[in-house]
C-alpha cells in the first residue's frame, strides 16, 4: 500500500478534477442560447454529478479500508512504543522484557 498510495490519492485527485471540468464545460454551454434551460442538459449536468458522487464513493471506500487497516497496525505500534518507554523509566529489575514486544508475547503464549 505504501508505494500505492499517492498514485491512489493523484488518481482521485485528477478523476475528481476532469469530472469537475466536465461540468465547467456544461455551464459554459448553457450559457449559450442553444442550450438555455434545456432538460436534456440539465439532466445530463445531474447525471455526471451523480456519476462523480459514486465514483468518489467506490474509491473512497476501497481507500478508507485500507487507511482503518494502516491506522490500527500504527496505534498498535505506537502503543507498544509507549509502553516500551514506559517500561525504560523502571528500575532494571521492575522492567517486564515482553512489554516492547507484545506480539511477540502474545505468539509465545499461543504456543
Amino acid at each position: 500500500m505504501k508505494k500505492n498510495r499517492p498514485l491512489i490519492y493523484e488518481s482521485l485527485y485528477t478523476i475528481n478534477r476532469s469530472f469537475e471540468q466536465i461540468l465547467h464545460e456544461f455551464r459554459r454551454l448553457e450559457r449559450v442560447d442553444w442550450f438555455r434551460r434545456r432538460p436534456p442538459i440539465k439532466s445530463v449536468h445531474l447525471a455526471v454529478r451523480e456519476m462523480r458522487a459514486w465514483t468518489m464513493f467506490e474509491v473512497l471506500e476501497v481507500l478508507h479500508e485500507h487507511e482503518e487497516r494502516a491506522w490500527t497496525r500504527l496505534g498498535r505500534a505506537r502503543d507498544a512504543q509507549e509502553r516500551f518507554l514506559d517500561q525504560s523509566k523502571l528500575p532494571s529489575g521492575e522492567r517486564d522484557p515482553r512489554a516492547a514486544f507484545p506480539a511477540k508475547a502474545k505468539m509465545r503464549r499461543r504456543r
